[in-house]
Formats: structure tokens, C-alpha cells, sequence
């Protein structure tokens, strides 16, 4: 049993709780969409854009690890949209076990595109897959001019602790195009690495 009303983009009630007989208020704000953002019990409950994606069903993550890079060389991902129509918001994590060098590419062409790499849905519960293909280390012909350039600090020789580098503030790739990232090992020795991608996908 409950008492309600909706009025100025809010809807309220208090409903019953059967163990005291009082009435608990519950205050919701009602979005655009008709989502809600709830008060419970006096508390409000807020995630953001980027954590609701993950209820949603609608953010993924690809991710690649090798015990040995030989010293400059690479260990790349290519992320390829052009089997859609959405736009991926992307952020990625590089780790190596000494200094790497970080390259991120827009609008790439290549002769092979390697292997398909599989892609999870980071919500369990959710049907959804991924429009959006990701290849581990390709052949490319064409790189087309350097977006991101970075210093993975971790140190060289045999001594080196290791580091990782997150880029945290999300890219919006286009569709119909191929990107592609690369951590070259610059530790001066072979160097176990690892590339990470995670990324949404607005629907339609």
C-alpha cells in the first residue's frame, strides 16, 4: 500500500512498512526519458553517465596480456567501427614491465588486421553484444598522423618495478573508421605488456 503523487518532475509516496506499520517517504526525480534518480529512507542514489552504461548493458572491454615484448617493439589493438552505425566512448589501460611508449592512431589502413580478439559485455546479465571488432597487432600500411603520444613511465634493464598508464577522459571514436593503439616497449629489454580497451556504445 503506498500514497502517492506526481507533481513538478517529482513523484513521491510513502509506502507502508509492514514490520513497524509507519510509512517510509520515497522521493523520486523523474527524468526527461522517464528514468528515475531516488531518494531512499532520506538518501540519494546517483551514478554517473559513465556507470549507468554499465547497467545498461551497454559497455564492453577487450583486453590482451604477453609475458615478453622484445625491447622496441609493440603490442597493439585495432578497434574497427566500420560494421556500425554507433559511436564507441572509449578509454584504455597500457601496462608494461619497463618504460613503454604509448601511440594512438585515427583512420588507419592495413594489409591484415589480425586476430579477432573476443569482446565482453561488463554487465553479466545483459544480451547485448558489441557492434565494434578489436584485432590484436595488425599489419598497417597506413597510419595517417599521430593522435596521442605518451611516456609509460616504468623504468629500464633488469631492474625496472614497471608502471601503467590509464587514459581516463574518454575518446569518441566516428563510425566507418579504424583506430588503432600500440605500447612499444622502450625498457631496454624483453617486457611482459598488456593493452586494455573499454568502451560504450549509445543506442540508436
Amino acid at each position: 500500500m503506498s500514497i502517492s503523487e506526481l507533481a513538478l518532475g517529482l513523484k513521491w509516496s510513502f509506502d507502508l512498512d509492514p514490520v513497524t506499520g509507519g510509512y517510509v517517504p520515497r522521493i523520486s526525480i523523474v527524468n526527461p526519458d522517464g528514468g528515475e534518480s531516488i531518494f531512499e529512507d532520506g538518501a540519494l542514489t546517483i551514478i554517473d553517465f559513465a556507470h549507468k552504461e554499465v547497467h545498461e548493458g551497454d559497455t564492453y572491454q577487450v583486453s590482451s596480456y604477453t609475458g615478453s615484448v622484445a625491447d622496441n617493439g609493440n603490442w597493439s589493438l585495432l578497434i574497427s567501427l566500420t560494421g556500425t552505425t554507433k559511436e564507441a566512448h572509449l578509454t584504455w589501460e597500457i601496462s608494461s614491465g619497463g618504460d613503454a611508449e604509448v601511440r594512438f592512431y585515427e583512420n588507419v589502413t592495413g594489409t591484415s588486421y589480425g586476430a579477432k580478439l573476443p569482446t565482453h559485455n561488463m554487465n553479466f546479465d545483459s544480451d547485448n553484444v558489441s557492434e565494434i571488432e578489436v584485432f590484436i597487432n595488425p599489419t598497417i600500411t597506413v597510419f595517417n598522423p599521430i593522435v596521442r603520444n605518451a611516456l609509460n613511465p616504468g623504468g629500464d634493464k633488469s631492474g625496472s618495478p614497471g608502471g601503467t598508464t590509464r587514459e581516463n577522459t574518454e575518446w569518441i571514436l566516428k563510425p566507418g573508421r579504424r583506430y588503432l593503439l600500440q605500447g612499444y616497449n622502450r625498457g631496454g629489454g624483453a617486457k611482459p605488456m598488456s593493452v586494455s580497451l573499454q568502451w560504450y556504445e549509445l543506442r540508436e
